[in-house]
């Protein structure tokens, strides 16, 4: 069936796979997924990003797993359609419809070491937050030509330290180092600074290691 989603997240998986999560006209969150995955140049080529408004042609699953489940199978032969980009004003009304209480309140279970929901528990895998207590970024070198991409923040009287999966984000980072030539630690303490003077919405998501590949879960039904 056609559906339109405003998009919400853009996030990356393992290189270069990207999940897609948007909100459709009646309010429903949907994960657009196919078995294989979806590729980053596929989402840039369908102009998907976050706050743009776009038609897809999905199926629900036959079958989901807690806490995963907004996914809807994305049929790979229809071509998504732009329909427009949300204003301003119109993102801000977006965020503020959507937004949870609390990151506690999101997966509807119990949040273990301050980062991950058990599987099989928990009523949906993602959330969003508004926040005024970002404390920092941690945008640093890891191994093997790879990087930290952690934010901490203070919600609801808990202290999170949480990796930053949304891609723009990620970019935007390598951008700064590679063409600007900036030192990662300059980068971090920028974007620290910035976004702790400033009202912050996060999307919050309890990840998986992989997409489900078995039994009649990877018969799509186009």
């Amino acid at each position: 069936m056609l559906k339109r989603l405003i998009i919400t997240d853009l996030t990356r998986m393992g290189e270069p796979r990207v999940c897609i999560f948007g909100v459709d006209e009646e309010g429903n969150a949907i994960r657009p997924v196919l078995p294989e995955g979806i590729s980053e140049d596929y989402a840039k080529e369908n102009n998907i990003g976050p706050f743009n408004e776009i038609e897809f042609d999905l199926a629900p699953p036959h079958r989901l797993k807690a806490p995963h489940l907004e996914d809807w199978w994305l049929n790979p032969k229809h071509k998504p359609k732009f329909i427009r980009k949300l204003s301003l004003d119109e993102q801000k009304d977006f965020l503020e419809k959507i937004k949870d209480n609390s990151v506690k309140d999101i997966f509807g279970a119990e949040i273990h070491e301050s980062h991950y929901v058990n599987e099989r528990e928990g009523n949906r895998s993602l959330g969003t937050v508004e926040t005024k207590d970002v404390g920092s970024i941690d945008y640093s070198h890891k191994k093997e030509g790879k990087f930290n991409y952690r934010m901490r923040f203070l919600d609801d009287g808990i202290h999170y330290d949480l990796p930053v999966t949304d891609l723009l984000f990620r970019n935007y980072c390598d951008y700064l180092r590679v063409h600007e030539r900036l030192e990662p630690k300059i980068i971090s303490a920028d974007l620290s600074y910035k976004l702790s003077n400033a009202l912050v919405f996060l999307r919050i998501v309890d990840g998986r290691v992989d997409f489900p590949r078995n039994g009649r879960e990877l018969s799509p039904p186009f």
